[in-house]
């Protein structure tokens, strides 16, 4: 089902949380810089953790299989632009990844992997790529220090969060 694998790639490669993504309706994919970005915001009905949660998160064309033209096209089709992009509620999505992806992308993961350790794979990409500690914690929405991997900054340009994706995703080492 293209919802759930559009999911399931958007998760990997930004680290937003199941409940963020989840609410993105299709007013939530916009263009930024030039860049592709999804706004993780609590406009209307939806809700963030925090206030450092509402950020815009770059796509990465070609990471880990995220194709931005098949995004875009998936966007584009929906209805209106309340359409929530993937159409599953947070405890499906969660469920569905944990059940579902995990067991075949790693069968020989412990049971304390899930959905969310995808945004500790993201701030372990990022700190072994060197990126800023401030903009790896700008991308997860991190509001503190300690969280991501040390000191949170201020919010930095759309530009330096691609990147920061793209430097994180697509020349590290991905090798298990």
């Amino acid at each position: 089902e293209p919802n759930k694998r559009l999911f399931g790639l958007v998760a990997t490669i930004t680290g937003a949380r199941a409940g963020e993504l989840t609410q993105l309706t299709k007013a939530d994919v916009v263009e930024e810089a030039g860049h592709l970005c999804i706004d993780i915001n609590d406009n209307g009905d939806k809700s963030i953790k925090n206030a450092a949660s509402a950020r815009l998160v770059p796509l990465t064309d070609g990471a880990m299989g995220f194709s931005l033209t098949e995004f875009r096209e998936w966007v584009a089709a929906l209805p209106s632009s309340d359409s929530l992009v993937f159409g599953m509620s947070r405890d499906t999505a969660s469920q569905w990844f944990n059940r579902e992806v995990l067991p075949q992308a790693l069968p020989d993961r412990t049971g304390d992997l899930v959905l969310h350790s995808l945004r500790h794979t993201m701030a372990t990409l990022f700190k072994n790529a060197g990126v800023a500690e401030s903009l790896a914690g700008d991308v997860l929405g991190h509001s503190g220090q300690g969280i991501t991997f040390g000191l949170y900054g201020k919010a930095k340009a759309v530009d330096q969060m691609a990147n920061a994706l793209a430097q994180a995703l697509l020349t590290s080492n991905h090798s298990r």
